[in-house]
């Protein structure tokens, strides 16, 4: 069985589990973020390595963790909401408990159940895998171009950082932020220009969290690069022809950004298919710019992130169905096969849309592209 392990309103997780359903392959879905308000668990350790799970979810049914096969970490983490009704006094010691809990919760899983065969990614190199620092780190290692960076949070260091480059540079947080209002916000990347404009802002509010800067590179287009076994997608995206994804092309709305299929460059897969070696991961989603020398650079890589918007634009890469059989091939169940799936793969029913004029008002799923 092929487990999917995902949050409620996933568009990747429901239409790949709709796929395999439609097509009779064993799998499932699995929220965390019901636990604990609406979910139990227990974990039974006994000896000679015995070792057996339990999960019971308010929403969704029982899961027979005995049979599956192929774990897909898509969105596999606890969110960890304001627990039951606890006193308020208590709050801050119970989330705690629970975070720790939930920081080890996939590594125990990927030793105690012995009948997985394949982990797309596996636990713990997903995890080095989101390491933000360590993604540049390995990239320029290798050989591989990287914008200058300075990862801080002290003012006077940007403002020297911005003068010794002497060209604008660019603001990004290691993660997305939402929050809501009337609609739902999200931060996505910023340009500075001059050192007055980091001049202008408070020094306490800067130093409250440390932010990826970079050196801002002119680009004549990007690229976005999805590998999962033998499946490799390069697609260029075409980001300075939209006006509001000229600076990072994820603010682009939907009708906004033009993309075209293209082959990759032979030293660029070769260079795509070490780093996920080095990594230890079998999917990922690479983001490049390319300037007007023709020069690569790499930005990062999402080891979980989205791939099916690219076929909503371009149809004949029939990702969604590719992926499905890798995950079939992964979790070695002979006899199944995809040969058809969703008219409209990434656009199901059971997501809820929340686009709207604002470019700063985003679809909840587009922010992780």
């Amino acid at each position: 069985m092929i487990l999917i392990a995902s949050q409620p309103f996933d568009v990747h997780a429901h239409d790949v589990f709709t796929t395999l359903n439609r097509h009779g392959v064993p799998a499932s879905l699995f929220y965390l973020s019901q636990y604990p308000s609406m979910a139990k668990q227990s974990i039974q350790i006994s000896n000679h390595d015995a070792f057996s799970f339990k999960h019971t979810d308010a929403i969704m049914p029982d899961i027979e963790f005995d049979r599956v096969s192929c774990v897909w970490m898509r969105r596999g983490w606890f969110t960890l909401p304001h627990v039951l009704d606890i006193d308020a006094r208590d709050r801050n010691y119970i989330f705690g408990i629970n975070r720790h809990y939930s920081g080890y919760f996939w590594r125990n899983m990927s030793v105690g159940l012995k009948g997985v065969k394949s982990w797309v990614n596996d636990p713990l190199a997903a995890s080095q895998a989101e390491n933000k620092i360590n993604q540049l780190m390995l990239a320029s290692r290798m050989g591989f171009q990287i914008p200058d960076t300075l990862i801080t949070n002290d003012k006077d260091d940007t403002i020297l950082f911005q003068r010794q480059i002497g060209a604008p540079i660019i603001c990004k947080p290691f993660y997305p932020k939402l929050w809501h209002e009337k609609k739902v916000y999200i931060s996505y990347s910023h340009m500075f220009s001059s050192a007055e404009e980091i001049e202008a802002i408070d020094a306490e509010a800067f130093c409250a969290q440390p932010v990826i800067l970079q050196r801002y590179i002119p680009k004549s287009y990007e690229i976005r690069y999805t590998v999962f076994g033998e499946h490799h997608t390069c697609v260029k995206i075409l980001s300075q022809e939209s006006e509001s994804g000229k600076i990072d092309w994820r603010q682009s709305g939907p009708t906004d950004l033009k993309i075209e299929l293209i082959e990759p460059h032979k030293n660029l897969r070769k260079f795509v298919l070490s780093y996920m070696k080095a990594l230890g991961i079998e999917f990922a989603c690479f983001d490049f710019i390319v300037d007007s020398d023709g020069e690569y650079f790499f930005l990062e890589v999402n080891q979980a992130g989205q791939f099916l918007w690219i076929e909503a634009e371009i149809p004949e890469t029939r990702l969604l169905q590719k992926f499905c059989n890798f995950l079939i091939e992964k979790a070695e169940l002979p006899g199944f096969q995809v040969e058809a799936t969703l008219q409209n793969p990434g656009q199901s029913d059971a997501h809820t849309d929340l686009r709207s004029t604002d470019q700063k008002c985003v679809d909840i799923e587009m922010y992780t592209r």
